[in-house]
């Protein structure tokens, strides 16, 4: 099974068919599932996403994912741009 299929299939267990609307569970784990982690309008969760990514990248991409979920966008935005920033470093010296 590809990573884009078994993906696909977590999306399926975390959704439920209510009438013609397909709607996420509303069962919270603070733990493995915090609410928040799905206020996309996609539905998607954003680890699925940045796993594709280097660490890096991937905490970019988190905190602009979620910079309007959390109550301090322009923070979340600056961390982004920090971690961007470790990036290019970390690629000019060659790693």
């Amino acid at each position: 099974m590809s990573h884009y299929e078994k993906c696909n299939e977590d999306m399926v267990r975390r959704t439920r068919i209510v009438g013609d609307n397909i709607k996420l569970n509303d069962k919270s784990d603070p733990v493995n599932h915090p609410s928040h982690y799905n206020k996309h309008p996609s539905g998607i969760e954003c680890k699925d996403i940045i796993e594709h990514f280097s660490y890096h990248l991937g905490c970019a991409v988190k905190y602009v994912w979620r910079c309007d979920d959390k109550g301090k966008p322009i923070e979340d935005l600056q961390k982004a741009i920090q971690s961007i920033q470790f990036e290019i470093d970390m690629r000019q010296r060659g790693k």
